[in-house]
């Protein structure tokens, strides 16, 4: 009884290992690229990245929609701003269709020659909708370095 359980538990983990590194891979993928859109001011890309539900919460005080975001693209795409994104993750959790992320988010954007840098920290839930990994909420701390 005792190979039959060894032997059961030798390849359940595999497959599972497997299915979370792929979807590791993919939640990452799909976060990068929500930022990438979010850069770009791209609309298209942000809505397909992002759940219909889907919420901000910067600094714990302010709520945006989704809706209020494409607003806010659709405002700032004529702004010429390059933005370059780096992220440390700290914590990738995945169960079942629901993953959460922890991570930093450094970002230095620049406009007519003049570089800011930011740094936030992050947390953000994710969902799978149809196969698809898709951001539903994130939640933004800016950090005063």
């Amino acid at each position: 009884m005792k190979q039959i359980t060894l032997i059961l538990l030798f390849f359940i983990p595999y497959n599972s290992i497997s299915q979370i590194k792929n979807d590791s891979i993919a939640i990452t993928q799909v976060l990068k690229k929500t930022y990438e859109a979010l850069g770009n001011y791209d609309v298209q890309s942000y809505l397909e990245n992002c759940t219909e539900d889907y919420l901000l919460i910067e600094n714990g005080d302010y709520i945006w929609t989704l809706d209020q975001e494409i607003e806010h693209f659709k405002k700032n795409q004529h702004l010429d701003i390059i933005r370059k994104d780096r992220f440390k993750i700290h914590t990738l959790k995945i169960v079942d269709d629901f993953a959460y992320i922890v991570y930093d988010l450094r970002s230095e954007m620049e406009k007519n020659n003049l570089v800011r840098k930011f740094h936030w920290v992050e947390s953000s839930v994710l969902r799978k909708v149809e196969e698809k990994w898709k951001v539903a909420l994130i939640h933004s701390t800016k950090i005063e370095d």
